[in-house]
């Protein structure tokens, strides 16, 4: 997870899926430390629409990555 924080941080995610001029890209929280003395960093998305959306920037960059939902 620090990894694709620090990654993600990094890359112009910029405004390429704006939708009625609303950017959900600037709906991912990059999370540092989530509590005192924590130094857990990740990157959190709001919903399946901003990971789409994710997705189709990491693509036109040309980044070789896929997004893997996991749970549990």
């Amino acid at each position: 997870m620090a990894s694709a924080y620090r990654h993600l941080q990094s890359l112009p995610l910029g405004d390429k899926c704006g939708i009625r001029g609303k950017n959900p890209l600037g709906e991912l929280g990059f999370v540092e430390g989530d509590h005192p003395g924590s130094n857990f960093t990740y990157v959190r998305a709001p919903d399946l629409a901003t990971l789409a959306c994710l997705q189709t920037r990491l693509n036109e960059l040309g980044e070789n990555l896929a997004i893997e939902i996991r749970t549990g």
